[in-house]
């Protein structure tokens, strides 16, 4: 890892330490994951990232076959807004 310093005005500052709080992390585990969130917004998603992405994909929807999933989501939100 390196070392660097980053200046920050108020603003950032609050953000910072709202994710900080949010995530359960330090300031620079909040840094390094903003900076790949937005290389991937900004650059698209490796491929490698892709390929894993789409293999556990197909698995989960290879766990579904003969199964009523369109139901399972709607008792997935159901206790998500129940508590």
């Amino acid at each position: 890892m390196t070392r660097t310093t980053v200046v920050l005005d108020d603003r950032s500052e609050r953000a910072l330490r709202e994710l900080e709080t949010r995530y359960r992390c330090s300031a620079s585990e909040v840094v390094r994951r903003a900076l790949i969130a937005e290389r991937e917004r900004a650059l698209g998603v490796p491929e490698d990232k892709r390929r894993r992405r789409a293999k556990a994909l197909k698995a989960l929807i290879a766990t579904m076959d003969g199964h009523d999933w369109r139901g399972e989501l709607r008792r997935l939100k159901e206790e998500d807004e129940h508590g």
